[in-house]
């Protein structure tokens, strides 16, 4: 437990995965594209750290019984989850692929854990041989650029074992076309919202 959470990793995790050769056996550069994936997700109530350790990426094409494993550079990466927000990414590794649909990304981990706000550390059980894989397709243009997220949803992928205390860890994993979606920032000044209080009353208990 102590080596794992020494060796948590800030911020967000981002995977870049760039075609800079032929792939799949062909020499020819229409047959590969860039692929950017990246993961994200928000506060889980009660937890002040989840931690993953990755040691891999498999890419599954469509139509194919190929299955590409992405080694991480210096074989794992351990993240604390709950630091991955606010768009800011971290580079996984590189890595050429075919260019085409593919069914799935699966991340292939060897360590969970949370870490409760009172301090307390716990390890998450890891699901069945210890891979997670995402929800949707993708697909990597012909001497393109795709850049996907992968939102972990922790608030539904923390789930206790009956009423064993225990935790495992069973992620929603959505992927989504960063191409397609946006963000909305702002700020509510406070005055605007004592005025609109001003002459309220309070509502009795039934």
């Amino acid at each position: 437990m102590n080596r794992f959470l020494k060796s948590a990793l800030g911020t967000s995790l981002a995977i870049a995965v760039a075609a800079c050769g032929g792939g799949g056996g062909s020499n020819d550069a229409a047959t590969t594209g860039q692929l950017n994936l990246a993961i994200t997700d928000a506060p889980v109530d009660g937890a002040a750290h989840v931690y993953v350790t990755i040691t891999g990426v498999k890419l599954k094409r469509s139509g194919s019984d190929e299955e590409k494993l992405i080694d991480v550079i210096g074989n794992e990466i351990t993240v604390d989850l709950l630091s991955l927000s606010n768009g800011t990414t971290l580079p996984l590794f590189t890595e050429s692929v075919t260019a085409g649909e593919y069914q799935w990304a699966r991340f292939q981990l060897s360590e969970a854990s949370i870490v409760w706000e009172n301090g307390l550390p716990e390890d998450l059980q890891l699901p069945t041989q210890d891979e997670l894989k995402t929800s949707g397709n993708f697909s990597v243009p012909s001497n393109g650029v795709a850049n996907y997220t992968v939102d972990w949803d922790l608030r539904k992928s923390i789930v206790e074992m009956g009423n064993s205390g225990n935790y495992k860890l069973k992620p929603v994993l959505h992927l989504r076309d960063d191409d397609n979606v946006g963000y909305i920032q702002g700020h509510i000044d406070g005055t605007f919202i004592a005025n609109e209080c001003i002459g309220e009353t309070d509502i009795p208990t039934l």
